[in-house]
């Protein structure tokens, strides 16, 4: 039975992904909402190396550097699981440790500046960290974009993939742009 909420779950966030445009457009949703939604769904479409979860198993841990806007929101839902794990949340401080750093699995980067984004990425170390950022593309594997009105996101798979990160083809496809080069 917990497995069939599971996929209804999934199911509903999938479709609030495909169609997370016309959400947006109607702003009864707020931004940061939308953006929450689309968090779980990077998780959701986001392959990392088994590696990564030798220290967790059972959960995927959400780190949020900067300002805020999904801790409340992610509050709401404290039983919320993606493909099995559930969803450690962790607000990181100005200037968390390497070891804090390399020990997310998703990195949320809201700051202004980039030289605190770059500060950050350096504190990975290279570890299979998502990073998601409304900053460019050369600092974050994914970051957010506006475009009349409606929140979307675009993927730097090259960064990705050097981390043993990669994506679904959905996922993708939904990018408004992808930088991809060979490693």
């Amino acid at each position: 039975m917990h497995s069939n909420k599971i996929k209804i779950a999934v199911a509903l966030l999938m479709l609030f992904f495909s169609f997370q445009s016309t959400f947006a457009a109607t702003n009864n949703i707020s931004e940061a909402k939308i953006k929450a939604a689309l968090i779980v769904n990077f998780i959701n479409f986001t392959r990392w190396p088994s590696t990564a979860f030798l220290d967790n198993p059972k959960s995927y841990k959400l780190c949020i550097a900067g300002d805020d806007p999904y801790s409340k929101i992610f509050d709401n839902y404290p039983e919320l699981s993606v493909k099995g794990k559930s969803l450690q949340l962790l607000h990181l401080d100005e200037s968390p440790s390497h070891l804090v750093v390399q020990s997310c699995h998703i990195l949320i980067l809201q700051f202004k500046r980039n030289n605190k984004i770059q500060a950050l990425l350096k504190k990975s170390n290279n570890k299979p960290v998502l990073t998601i950022s409304e900053s460019t593309l050369d600092e974050a594997m994914i970051i957010f974009v506006k475009n009349k009105g409606k929140v979307g996101f675009a993927i730097n798979r090259t960064v990705a993939q050097k981390l043993g990160i990669d994506f679904s083809s959905k996922m993708l496809r939904l990018a408004t742009k992808v930088v991809e080069n060979k490693v």
